[in-house]
């Protein structure tokens, strides 16, 4: 249910049924009802992506405050032990390097959640009408 929520395309798919609605004026009813059926249908999906995606987002940020704590704090002690009391080991030493290293950690965990969220909030786009289309038939910005 999630997996079809967040791939198809809203915009592309109402424009088309409203298009089938218009052009053809010689459809029997029960083919606009289907149609006004679809249409509905296709809102409850975006509605039910945006909440998944302020659920998701909440959750993820929520998550990634916890756990920059959990990691940033001990990395904090440790970069200022070895800056207060080993200045005089040379800059080659293997416990100067994996400090060095692990002093890292916060940023990788903060570019690991922000990737995350980015790829979820590119893949699902926005519904409605001004929305930028990406894929390979869409017009793009450089056009």
């Amino acid at each position: 249910m999630v997996r079809a929520t967040m791939e198809y395309d809203y915009g592309r798919m109402s424009h088309d049924l409203r298009q089938i609605r218009t052009d053809y004026d010689d459809i029997p009813e029960s083919a606009r009802e289907t149609i006004e059926t679809l249409l509905d249908l296709l809102e409850y999906f975006a509605t039910a992506r945006e909440y998944f995606k302020t659920l998701y987002f909440a959750r993820e940020f929520a998550a990634l405050s916890k756990h920059l704590l959990y990691v940033a704090i001990p990395v904090i002690v440790l970069l200022a032990f070895l800056l207060l009391h080993l200045d005089d080991l040379p800059d080659t030493h293997l416990l100067v390097l994996s400090v060095h290293t692990v002093g890292y950690a916060p940023f990788a965990l903060l570019a690991a959640y922000v990737g995350r969220v980015t790829t979820v909030s590119q893949r699902t786009g926005a519904a409605g009408q001004f929305v930028l289309d990406h894929s390979a038939d869409g017009p793009s910005l450089d056009d």
